[in-house]
């Protein structure tokens, strides 16, 4: 969108090489919130509150 913010961007405006180290930075945050939410006491399941 040119007069406001958008999470879309032209490919033109967005090198191939700075797209994916953004995904693999999110990847790599995901990853640790994940982990995070593990149930220590039974390992595989999700402890959500």
């Amino acid at each position: 969108m040119s007069n406001g913010h958008s999470e879309t961007y032209s490919r033109d405006d967005v090198s191939e090489l700075y797209a994916r180290n953004l995904v693999e930075e999110q990847a790599v945050l995901y990853e640790q919130m994940i982990r995070d939410l593990q149930d220590e006491d039974e390992p595989g399941q999700v402890g959500l509150w």
